[in-house]
């Protein structure tokens, strides 16, 4: 920017957009979630700046705009508005802003060992490698297939260290990291080696070549599709919390399975630790309770 003096003066940002920039930790879909919706809540506040708005003009722009949105929009818009409040110096402003709290999440409860093996009897080749990629990995999807939005790669099979068991990816952050073959190590490999070796024979450039060239819709097709064919209910996100759950319930460490499935906060990894249905049955049948 250019002054009337003509000298040169420094664009100064909205304290909002300087708020945004700061979450280098967050993934840009989360940073740009935030900057919409502190745009929203500076509309209904409006004339006053954002960071000179009083609490009760805060709380009515919440109002208005929970009276046109869903809940999960309003867990959001608080969200973005607490981390704002304390990025500029109003900490004691934050336990006055409303709660809107979403009833409890569990996990949903995964498949059985003895369901997975009966999964990948039926599966084809491709299904069996993309399953045991997800059960034994807990990866992301996006972290799999890419995002082309976000200018993220998928992985290639050069990505897959054979010899250490794991498998270079770009995680939610942007940043890259590796994924161990943890559950049914050897059957994964075994498996996606054979997958490599079958299903891109014919690919010049194996190494720089995507694992799974396709896209995450038909990827959660084809794992719904092999669920399906013996009556279990399979997707891509499932497959990331039976491993987390399995690695619990097998005895591992919480702070492992929070490093593997790569959780900022450790209280994500800890509602893995509920009992859930199969734990109260298993416990039940143990003996005859008195």
């Amino acid at each position: 920017m250019v002054s009337a003096a003509g000298g040169l003066v420094t664009e100064v940002k909205p304290e909002a957009e300087r708020f945004v920039e700061s979450l280098i930790d967050r993934s840009p879909y989360t940073r740009e979630s935030y900057r919409l919706q502190l745009r929203r809540l500076q509309r209904l506040v409006n004339p006053s700046p954002l960071e000179y708005a009083t609490m009760p003009e805060l709380i009515e722009g919440l109002r208005k705009y929970r009276e046109t949105h869903s809940l999960g929009s309003m867990i959001s818009m608080v969200a973005a508005l607490k981390g704002f409040l304390r990025f500029v110096g109003r900490d004691y402003d934050v336990a006055k802003v409303p709660k809107f709290s979403r009833r409890r999440w569990l996990p949903p409860e995964p498949p059985s060992p003895e369901q997975l093996d009966l999964v990948l009897e039926r599966a084809t080749l491709r299904e069996a490698a993309l399953i045991l990629m997800f059960y034994s990995t807990g990866a992301r999807p996006g972290e799999v297939f890419g995002d082309h939005l976000l200018g993220k790669p998928p992985i290639r099979v050069g990505d897959v260290d054979w010899d250490n068991g794991k498998v270079r990816i770009i995680g939610k952050g942007g940043y890259p990291d590796y994924l161990v073959f943890w559950l049914r190590r050897s059957q994964t490999i075994a498996m996606l080696r054979k997958y490599c070796g079958l299903e891109m024979r014919n690919q010049v450039a194996q190494v720089g070549y995507p694992l799974f060239p396709f896209g995450y819709g038909l990827g959660k097709k084809l794992v719904r599709e092999a669920g399906r064919r013996v009556g279990v209910e399979l997707c891509l996100r499932l497959l990331r919390h039976a491993c987390a759950t399995s690695l619990l319930r097998q005895g591992v460490d919480s702070a492992y399975v929070n490093r593997q499935l790569r959780h900022v906060r450790f209280d994500t990894t800890r509602r893995y630790l509920d009992l859930t249905k199969h734990d109260l049955i298993a416990r039940a049948r143990e003996r005859e309770w008195r």
